[in-house]
C-alpha cells in the first residue's frame, strides 16, 4: 500500500501546470501567467477519510458498524477515541455523554459502539462524535462530526433486472470498494434503470442532505488491465424539504445508458450530498458526499 503523503504528494503534482521555454512568452491579448480553475472549499468532515454518515450496531453490512478511518502508514495511530453525545437538547439523554476507545491497526482506526449508555439502549437518531487521534510521530488530530444511528443508509437495489441488494464492502486504500461484481449487464440492453433506496434526513449545518447523486467510473478495461479514472455524474436529484424520502426511505430511480460505454468493469456510487452556496460554481455531482453506497457491474460487449 503507497502512503498517503506519497499518493497526495503525486496528486499536486499532477495538478500544477507546467510551461515550456517556448509558453514564457504569451501571445497577444493572453495572461501573463497560467492561472488554474479555483476549486470549491473544502469542508471540515470531508477531511475525515473514511467518514461515513449512517451507522447501526444490528447492520447486517460490517462495515457500518462502527466509524471507520484511514490513517497513513508512515505516521500510525498510537491512541483513538470518540465522545459520543446525542445532537438533539431535548429527550432523556440530552447530557449523556460516553467515550469510547478506537482500535488502531496499520492503516486504519475503527471505532465500534454498540449503541448502548449505562446498559439502556440510546434511540436511533443523531448523535455527535468528537473524534480524537494521537499519531507516533506526536501530532494530533480532531473531528467533530454527526453519525446518524439508523439502518436506513442509502443503498443500491436493482441495475436493469438484476438484484443488488446484497453487495458488500471493504476497506482497502482508505476507502470503501465493492467486493467482488454484483451484476452482469450486456450493452445490447442500451439504457437501464438504476434503482436506489434513499432517506436523507433533516440534520444541522453542514451536515444537512440536499439530494441524492449517482456516479460512475470505469475501472478495468476487457482486458482486466486497471483503469485510474474520475467519477462522471449520471445523475442529481434534488430532494425538497417535503418529500417523502425526508421521513421514510423511498425508491428512485436513474437511467445509465450502456451502449455508450466500452466493455470492462465499472463502479457505480451513490451518494447523499450536502448542497453549497459559494461563489465557485461546482461541476456535475461534485457536492461534498455525506455517505455512500457502491457496487460493482460488469459490461459485457
Amino acid at each position: 500500500m503507497k502512503h498517503f503523503s506519497q499518493a497526495l504528494a503525486a496528486l499536486i503534482l499532477i495538478a500544477l501546470p507546467v510551461l515550456s521555454q517556448a509558453d514564457d512568452a504569451a501571445p497577444n491579448g493572453a495572461f501573463s501567467a497560467l492561472v488554474e480553475r479555483e476549486e470549491r472549499p473544502k469542508l471540515e468532515w470531508e477531511t475525515l477519510p473514511g467518514y461515513r454518515l449512517f451507522f447501526h450496531p444490528k447492520d447486517s453490512e460490517p462495515a457500518r458498524r462502527s466509524l471507520t478511518i484511514a490513517v497513513p502508514v508512515d505516521d500510525p495511530v498510537v491512541s483513538a477515541w470518540a465522545i459520543i453525545r446525542p445532537a438533539s437538547p431535548d429527550g432523556p439523554y440530552a447530557d449523556a455523554w460516553l467515550r469510547v476507545e478506537g482500535e488502531p491497526a496499520e492503516d486504519r482506526v475503527s471505532i465500534s459502539w454498540d449503541g448502548a449508555y449505562l446498559g439502556q439502549p440510546f434511540p436511533d437518531g443523531a448523535y455527535r462524535f468528537e473524534v480524537h487521534l494521537k499519531h507516533k510521530s506526536g501530532s494530533q488530530q480532531q473531528w467533530d462530526v454527526q453519525v446518524l444511528k439508523s439502518l436506513d443508509c442509502p443503498r443500491f437495489v436493482k441495475l436493469g433486472d438484476v438484484e443488488v441488494e446484497q453487495h458488500p464492502l471493504d476497506f482497502h486504500n482508505g476507502q470503501f470498494e465493492p467486493v467482488g461484481v454484483a451484476a452482469t449487464l450486456n450493452k445490447s440492453l442500451g439504457s437501464v434503470d438504476v434503482l436506489a433506496r434513499v432517506m436523507a434526513p433533516d440534520l444541522a449545518e453542514p451536515f444537512n442532505t440536499s439530494g441524492l447523486l449517482v456516479q460512475v467510473r470505469p475501472v478495468e478495461d476487457a482486458q482486466g488491465r486497471p483503469i485510474r479514472a474520475d467519477w462522471d455524474c449520471l445523475c442529481q436529484q434534488e430532494l425538497p424539504a417535503k418529500s417523502p424520502a425526508r421521513l421514510k426511505p423511498k425508491k428512485v430511480a436513474c437511467p445509465w445508458d450502456l451502449g455508450a460505454l466500452a466493455p470492462g468493469l465499472y463502479d457505480l456510487r451513490l451518494g447523499l450530498y450536502h448542497g453549497m452556496r459559494h461563489r465557485i460554481q461546482p461541476v456535475p455531482c461534485d457536492e461534498p458526499v455525506l455517505d455512500d453506497d457502491r457496487v460493482r457491474v460488469r459490461v459485457l460487449p
